[in-house]
């Protein structure tokens, strides 16, 4: 399980036994969930930023992206397409 907080923690655990694998410091408050697709995981902070993650029992970062407006909502994936609701805009990136 990868979950968020406002203190701008990302933290992957063990959803049956509350194991923690992993802590990042995102520097910036999480108020959405994070989007799991194709063993990588995206999470969004209200600096804007989103960090992409390899879903593991290891910490690694694959990249991360600014942004220059507050991610507030879920990074979302619908028929290819990666969603990302900042305070002002909607972004649409198309995958592979």
């Amino acid at each position: 399980m990868i979950v968020g907080d406002h203190a701008g923690l990302i933290h992957a655990v063990d959803a049956e036994t509350g194991e923690r694998f992993w802590s990042f410091d995102m520097m910036g408050q999480v108020w959405g969930t994070a989007a799991i697709l194709g063993g990588r995981v995206y999470v969004g902070d209200q600096d804007g930023d989103l960090a992409i993650f390899e879903l593991s029992r290891e910490l690694k970062v694959i990249a991360e992206i600014e942004n220059k407006n507050s991610i507030f909502g879920n990074v979302v994936f619908h028929e290819g397409i990666l969603y990302i609701v900042t305070r002002s805009h909607l972004i649409a990136v198309e995958g592979e």
